[in-house]
């Protein structure tokens, strides 16, 4: 909770320790034996979370997270320090040990709506049945919640749900299919009215925004390309038009770490949905090998990515007349994204072509610059090292002579 009015950034910290260790021989050359409150772990990554700013007082955040147990020698002896620090000038405003009393919330009908579970960023669907992931902040069980939701200007629609969930219970709800008048730029709204048949008490967590555009056009004529990581067999894939039907798949595969390009073209126009699954629920990046998918029709890139956990999908619009076909310039990939220490980048170049290799950071700064040259037409592979890189969006840009790609790149450390 926050006790004063805080405007600049700030983050938040939970760190596992060690309260106590003892060797019965020294582990290193000057004889110590005993070390007090080691730290283990900070959660959830190393630079902390960031918070809502600005926040004033009265204002809170719950964060959970969790590690697997590595490096502890006695379970016992583990405790928590949390704290807030000053993103710049790292003063520490608050922070607390461990405590074993029971947690009371700040209000008692107080429910979060913590994020969208199913949203994608392009549509050519016309209705959608939102998911929402909520969790109770407030200390009376949840036994009822009314939510309200709208797509752009239209229809408000709300939703009755009951249940029952304590203290800190999180729970998904799939919200009735909503139609709407698709835009190029559109936005869903969802917000909570009532918690338990009164007000909620709380109102900076009850709302939740999406912003979502119209579909990328395509043309019949569609290229999956996957790399495998290490485990092949999980990785399948499948594109269904506008009724539901699966008009082409593929998976499961056999080579780990290869790519395999497979081609199709569609019998009709119209909207189509790209799905990719992950039976171990781990994606194809990064805690299995680097892998990646991409879908493409001719220039336009309808979808790419690695990091995901058992599905993810992407909507595109296929128009027969009327989609740019501009010609392919060099075709990239860029794995795993978000990166930290490495980055690998793919493409196949022209024969005989140079390639030109740039890498800029938010403020246009130019972190790495290359030209190759490749005597042939196969598919090349570039190693890069982004450990001394900020966090951060980056761009990758690709020229080739005749034409120019370029792709987001994000840096988590």
């Amino acid at each position: 909770e926050t006790t004063a009015d805080i405007t600049t950034p700030i983050n938040a910290y939970m760190v596992v320790i060690e309260k106590y260790i003892h060797f019965n021989s020294a582990p290193g050359s000057n004889g110590e034996k005993d070390f007090y409150n080691v730290m283990k772990k900070i959660l959830p990554t190393k630079t902390g979370i960031a918070l809502p700013s600005p926040m004033y007082t009265g204002d809170y955040v719950i964060i959970q997270s969790y590690w697997v147990l590595a490096n502890v020698y006695d379970i016992s002896q583990l405790s928590v320090v949390g704290f807030v620090q000053n993103s710049t000038n790292k003063e520490v405003y608050q922070s607390a040990n461990l405590s074993l009393q029971t947690m009371t919330a700040l209000h008692n009908n107080d429910v979060e709506l913590s994020s969208f579970t199913n949203m994608i960023d392009n549509y050519c669907k016309t209705a959608f049945s939102p998911k929402v992931a909520i969790r109770n902040n407030g200390n009376t069980p949840l036994t009822s919640l009314d939510i309200n939701y709208k797509v752009n200007d239209g229809e408000v629609m709300t939703y009755n749900w009951t249940g029952n969930l304590p203290f800190l219970g999180k729970t998904e709800i799939e919200l009735p299919e909503i139609s709407y008048e698709l835009m190029d730029e559109n936005h869903l709204q969802v917000y909570i009215d009532q918690v338990n048949q009164v007000a909620d008490e709380y109102h900076k967590n009850d709302t939740l925004m999406h912003n979502f555009s119209s579909a990328l056009q395509a043309s019949r004529n569609i290229l999956v390309k996957i790399r495998t990581d290490n485990s092949p067999e999980e990785v399948t894939w499948e594109i269904k038009n506008n009724n539901g039907e699966v008009v082409f798949s593929g998976g499961p595969y056999a080579d780990a770490n290869t790519i395999y390009n497979e081609e199709t073209t569609l019998e009709a126009d119209g909207c189509y949905e790209f799905f990719i699954y992950d039976a171990g629920g781990n994606g194809l990046c990064c805690t299995n090998g680097t892998g990646f998918y991409r879908i493409s029709s001719g220039s336009v890139n309808i979808a790419q990515g690695t990091q995901f956990e058992s599905e993810i999908s992407a909507q595109f619009d296929v128009v027969s007349v009327g989609v740019n076909t501009l010609p392919v310039i060099t075709e990239f990939e860029v794995y795993p994204n978000p990166a930290s220490s490495q980055l690998f980048i793919e493409y196949t170049p022209e024969r005989n072509r140079t390639v030109k290799i740039n890498i800029f950071n938010q403020l246009g700064q130019s972190v790495y610059a290359n030209e190759i040259l490749s005597p042939s037409d196969l598919t090349q592979k570039l190693q890069i090292n982004t450990g001394n890189w900020t966090s951060g969006i980056y761009m990758i840009r690709l020229d080739n002579g005749s034409g120019v790609s370029s792709s987001k790149l994000s840096i988590s450390k």
